[in-house]
């Protein structure tokens, strides 16, 4: 799988993402965010989605993930965000790179 990835200013509009015919695992990384020791930390972002779906399935997704050490892990901070995922990608043996996972899907 080839990723793509953008970093971006937080307040510049971003771009659609790729529509791969295959699996793919693709995203958006800012850039680093700095919080000092005791710091509370909060992210708010607007976005809009279409992902293939049909009534029973939901093929593609997308997750809010946060790493604290430069990327090495990522942490899915779904059960965090206001109003948590919609659904759940379709489960293995779905070749999707979050197959089974809570994610966006559908249609925003």
């Amino acid at each position: 799988m080839s990723p793509v990835t953008s970093m971006v200013a937080p307040e510049t509009p971003l771009p659609a993402s790729p529509d791969p015919a295959s699996p793919a695992d693709t995203w958006l990384l800012s850039p680093q965010l700095k919080v000092g020791d005791g710091g509370s930390f909060g992210i708010a972002f607007k976005h809009r989605y279409a992902f293939e779906a049909d009534e029973t399935t939901n093929y593609d997704g997308a997750v809010v993930e946060l790493s604290t050490d430069s990327g090495v892990s990522w942490v899915d901070i779904g059960e965090k965000l206001t109003g948590g995922y919609p659904g759940t990608v379709a489960a293995p043996p779905s070749t999707n790179p979050l197959a089974g996972r809570k994610a966006f899907v559908g249609a925003s």
